[in-house]
């Protein structure tokens, strides 16, 4: 069987190969973040979401390649729905990634997480409605789906409810960080500032090509861009979270490298500050100079003894040279 370089085989192809080269590329950080864990069976929410986003998005990926590249698939036995709920699972998670990432970002506040959960719900709704909208189409043995009728038929509303949900995310968070950053309370501020600025125009820009095909009236370009947007935003919130997690470890050790070589100047200056200029180390009136400065003072028994002698002696003679002066006639 001869497969066409079409736009749609191009880019599964790539959302596999991206998907699949980053999965190994970030099977170290995967690592370090299980190992980070206090206790396994229970892990924080990062780690869930991390884990349920690496692992959906790579079922999905693996079974929207199968029915794509299949030639065995029948009117029967082809069921778009099953690889579009995966598919819509993963950008659930996704979305909660980046809702939590917002949440956090403003100490989680109810309020904030109240407008989140608002933003969340029709984002939801139009995915899971659209994916099981779709309508199965079997060509050459391929399984695919194309966009059904109806409210959840419609492709814009799909893509809007994505792009202005990431919006409000990247907006909430831009605005708290950039407080953060006028008031120069959190260092590491700029760098999420510019993470989450990239990751938001990212996807901005593959959910807008994505309703750019949607709208297409040709019904074989309508999915080009689903998988691959899956595969990508997958990414992206993996990296969120990844990304973060290394930066808050950097900072911290970063803080402590600090901190103990500002301790170690300081000694050192208070140390220093007792030399003299143009003193060396050594020992001049009792006194060490040098780093550590310390009073020696020895005293023996014989010299107190001769301290207390020659003190009663001089109020002797005083006393006995008075009594002599002031003798009765």
């Amino acid at each position: 069987m001869v497969l066409l370089a079409t736009p749609q085989l191009i880019m599964r192809a790539s959302a596999a190969s991206i998907y699949f080269f980053d999965y190994m590329m970030t099977l170290p950080s995967e690592y370090r973040i299980y190992k980070r864990q206090k206790k396994i069976w229970n892990p924080s929410a990062a780690c869930i979401l991390f884990v349920l986003s690496r692992y959906v998005t790579l079922v999905s990926i693996v079974m929207a390649t199968a029915f794509f590249f299949g030639t065995t698939w029948t009117e029967k036995t082809c069921v778009p729905a099953v690889g579009g709920a995966l598919r819509a699972l993963s950008a659930s998670i996704v979305s909660l990634i980046f809702m939590w990432r917002a949440w956090a970002i403003w100490h989680k506040r109810r309020r904030i997480l109240y407008l989140l959960m608002i933003a969340f719900i029709p984002t939801t709704v139009f995915t899971w409605g659209f994916v099981f909208n779709q309508v199965p189409e079997v060509k050459n043995g391929s399984c695919g789906g194309l966009a059904g009728t109806g409210v959840f038929g419609a492709k814009w509303p799909f893509a809007l409810a994505n792009i202005v949900f990431d919006a409000v995310c990247v907006g909430l968070s831009t605005y708290r960080l950039a407080l953060n950053l006028k008031d120069g309370s959190s260092q590491i501020s700029s760098i999420l500032l510019v993470d989450g600025l990239g990751y938001f125009f990212t996807s901005v820009a593959l959910q807008v090509l994505n309703l750019i095909f949607l709208l297409s009236p040709d019904p074989a370009k309508q999915s080009t861009m689903i998988t691959f947007t899956n595969a990508i935003t997958g990414l992206l919130s993996q990296r969120i979270i990844t990304s973060l997690s290394q930066r808050v470890i950097n900072t911290t050790l970063t803080n402590e490298v600090s901190q103990t070589r500002d301790r170690a100047l300081s000694r050192s200056r208070w140390t220093n500050g007792l030399r003299r200029p143009g003193q060396t180390s050594g020992t001049k009136n009792g006194i060490e100079l040098g780093n550590v400065m310390t009073v020696s003072v020895q005293v023996t028994r014989d010299q107190v003894a001769d301290t207390q002698n020659s003190y009663e002696d001089t109020d002797s003679n005083k006393y006995g040279a008075s009594m002599k002066e002031n003798a009765a006639v």
